[in-house]
């Protein structure tokens, strides 16, 4: 079998015979393609997507023959419209670097296409990119421009290497910063470009191709802010066009993290703070991982939002996720209600019964509190996270889980260790990746943009048209410290949109109330008597209907029990609020 030393040596063979090549792996994968190729078929990962004549096995058989000279042979490739094109396909089997490898040249058939269709205007006529609502770009690994669609050569940029093309981002400088993305994946990461003396800010989706770092190339589609078109207006009112909407209060904005190196959007997260950035960059970081998460943060922070985007961008997200809130179980059936018991385990176990955690496997659990957990519980957790199996109560036998851990607490595990309320071992094992949730003080930069949103979600909840808020009350809620963090915000913004009579935000009721006239928080309402209100004007709009359709738990978007429970513990009288 040849040995060559260097994959270069391959590809300028396979440039004298055709533009199209590609080299696989001794398992069939994809690691490089020419760009021709890659234009007509897009990136495949498998030999099966180039050869559809070729099983694996029949592959394996093929490549572990000696090969000294190019064998030929027939074969259909498909293309990006999923149209099979019949193709002759020349191939050398090589070693290199201790792996076996073969080199695939292939060229289409002429009658399948008319003789004079060159490959270039092939590509174009299957191609996305051509035909791409935004400008497209091509770079070679040192970031040389090779490629660009009609509407990136409409922007007539003097400028052909990436650098020159766009400001250097915050994930580093051009092109080495992408030489760090991870191959075959799309990734968002927020750009300016410099075109003809001015400056366009947007996002720009990369992708990275392929996985031989002597060969890649990027492909950048680059999209202006607010969707609009290169084309549809002058530059100078777009970028004013921006700068308004950046400064309107009451539209909606939705965030992509821009440097995440993930392609996804967080949903229900509002933010422009760097800080809390640096927050969703961790949960990106793990979210693909099995490695149980504890998340930390004072009450309010979110830190079940948190759960909930680790949970969608994990690989378990197909699978269940069971919430366990451990500060609401009573401490004689938290053990039954984690693991499980047999029928007649106990004077009321008239059944068998299935646990949280054996509910939860293969997906994830999440375990809110934990803090809360009584120690005597504590080591049965540690069984689970050491062993990966639980006890029913009343069968000794164990039972193996496959369950993804997340954790969350707002209290100071480190310091009940040392006060002896919770165990060290446990806490080493829950902590494995821990994830601070900051609070809303140390984001202000948010709070605009929170009132936005809250104000929407409470419009949706109630009915009501609330579309403007006054400057001056923005600067209020910037000012105040926010004890009870994000969800204080979201209830003072709620109780104002129940209180507004008409399109303008009624902040009446915490502006007149609570802030004296030097701006600083005098008699503000605790935490729990702004709960209680919180709860009764909920209460109130559902008519006094605590669960079920049209409900105050419904509005209010917590579980009907926990609800009964706070209105006993904040001594509610719903009875008062029924029609």
């Amino acid at each position: 079998m040849t040995n060559f030393e260097s994959i270069s040596t391959l590809t300028s063979l396979a440039e004298a015979i055709s533009s199209m090549y590609c080299i696989v792996n001794s398992k069939g994968k994809l690691q490089i393609i020419s760009d021709s190729l890659q234009r007509l078929i897009g990136h495949p990962t498998s030999i099966l997507q180039i050869d559809t004549n070729m099983s694996i096995q029949e592959w394996k058989s093929m490549t572990s023959k000696s090969c000294n000279i190019l064998h030929r042979r027939k074969t259909e490739i498909v293309d990006e419209q999923e149209n099979e094109l019949r193709a002759e396909v020349q191939y050398l089997n090589f070693s290199h670097q201790d792996d076996l490898y073969c080199l695939y040249i292939l060229e289409l058939i002429d009658q399948i296409r008319e003789a004079t269709t060159s490959l270039q205007s092939l590509a174009q006529e299957f191609s996305y990119d051509h035909y791409a609502p935004n400008a497209i770009f091509y770079f070679d690994k040192d970031g040389a421009t090779t490629y660009k669609n009609p509407l990136a050569k409409a922007l007539r940029l003097k400028a052909e290497n990436m650098k020159d093309i766009f400001l250097e981002p915050e994930i580093g400088a051009l092109p080495s910063a992408l030489h760090k993305l991870q191959p075959g994946k799309e990734h968002i990461i927020r750009m300016i470009m410099k075109c003809n003396g001015e400056l366009i800010e947007g996002y720009a989706r990369v992708s990275i191709y392929p996985e031989h770092r002597d060969t890649e190339f990027f492909r950048l589609e680059f999209l202006l802010l607010d969707g609009m078109s290169l084309t549809d207006k002058p530059l100078e009112q777009a970028m004013i066009e921006i700068d308004r909407l950046k400064r309107e209060v009451v539209v909606a904005k939705e965030i992509i993290i821009d440097d995440a190196f993930i392609d996804f959007k967080f949903d229900d997260i509002v933010t422009q703070s760097k800080k809390y950035k640096a927050v969703l960059r961790q949960v990106a970081q793990v979210a693909d991982t099995d490695s149980t998460v504890l998340i930390t943060g004072e009450t309010g922070t979110g830190k079940e939002l948190l759960c909930n985007i680790l949970y969608n961008l994990s690989d378990r997200s197909n699978e269940i996720i069971v919430k366990v809130n451990c500060a609401t179980i009573p401490e004689n059936l938290i053990e039954s209600i984690l693991f499980g018991h047999e029928k007649g385990a106990f004077t009321d176990a008239k059944g068998q019964r299935i646990g949280k955690f054996e509910l939860a496997h293969k997906g994830t659990i999440f375990l809110d509190e934990i803090g809360e957990m009584p120690y005597e519980m504590q080591s049965r957790l540690l069984r689970v996270l050491q062993e990966g199996e639980i006890e029913r109560v009343g069968n000794p036998k164990p039972i193996k889980i496959d369950v993804r851990v997340i954790a969350a607490t707002n209290r100071n595990l480190e310091q009940m260790v040392k006060e002896k309320k919770f165990r060290s071992d446990l806490f080493y094992r829950l902590n494995v990746f821990p994830i601070y949730n900051i609070p809303l003080r140390e984001r202000k930069e948010d709070i605009s943009l929170l009132i936005k949103h809250f104000i929407q979600e409470a419009n949706r909840k109630t009915g009501r048209k609330v579309n403007k808020v006054l400057e001056s009350d923005v600067k209020i809620l910037e000012d105040y410290d926010y004890p009870g963090n994000v969800r204080e915000l979201e209830n003072i913004i709620e109780r104002s949109v129940i209180l507004s009579d008409s399109d303008t935000l009624n902040l009446g009721f915490f502006s007149v109330n609570n802030i004296d006239k030097n701006g600083t928080n005098s008699h503000f309402l605790s935490l729990e008597d702004m709960e209680r209100t919180h709860i009764s004007d909920a209460l109130k709009i559902a008519k006094g209907r605590i669960t079920g359709q049209n409900s105050a738990a419904e509005l209010l978007k917590i579980n009907g029990k926990t609800l009964v429970s706070r209105i006993k513990k904040l001594n509610i009288n719903p009875k008062q609020f029924k029609a």
